[in-house]
This record gives structure tokens, sequence and C-alpha cells, in this order.
């Protein structure tokens, strides 16, 4: 398995300019921290692992399709927090603060 590219836009402080991470980013960000989801729940303080497979599970190319469908999902984005704090564990520092990402 190669590894995924976790894309520089979802790196930088929440705002008009920040990227949604894809599923396949947050699985990437995950083991970049060598987290499961549970651990990487009980960090970010979501109730348990299911949260954190849904964000895993993220593609938002079937989300538009499914809602073009009126289908439901099982997949949820991850929220900027959790992103956030996944990211400084990974290595990414404080993607938060808008003075060091200048």
């Amino acid at each position: 398995m190669t590894n995924a590219i976790i894309r520089p836009e979802t790196l930088i402080p929440f705002g008009l300019d920040w990227a949604q991470p894809t599923g396949e980013e947050v699985r990437e960000i995950l083991r970049l921290c060598g987290l499961t989801g549970s651990q990487a729940a009980a960090l970010v303080g979501v109730s348990d692992g299911r949260s954190v497979r849904k964000w895993c599970a993220f593609d938002p190319v079937e989300v538009e399709k499914a809602k073009a469908e009126g289908r439901k999902t099982n997949m949820q984005r991850i929220p900027f927090a959790a992103w956030a704090i996944l990211a400084e564990r990974a290595g990414f520092g404080p993607i938060w603060n808008k003075e060091i990402n200048k």
C-alpha cells in the first residue's frame, strides 16, 4: 500500500481556503499518529470509534452522488477541531494558528 498524500490545503487554519479532508487523508493522518479509531476518538473527545470510522469513510464524490439520488450515507466530514488535533499529533504543528501559518 502506498502512503496517501495529505493535501496542503487541509493543513491550514479554518476558513474559506481550508479544504475538507477526505477519508483517505483521515486514514493517513491516523497512520502517521499511530492511533486506532478508538484511540483517536478518545484523543479528540468523541464518544467512540464509530465517528472516526465515518470520517475514514468520507468520500465527497460518493456523498454528492448519494445526495443527488436522495440516498443517505454512513459518512461524515471530520470537524476541523478534530482534524487540527490529529494534525498536530502527526507532526504538522498547530494548523489552527494563523500567526504561525502565514
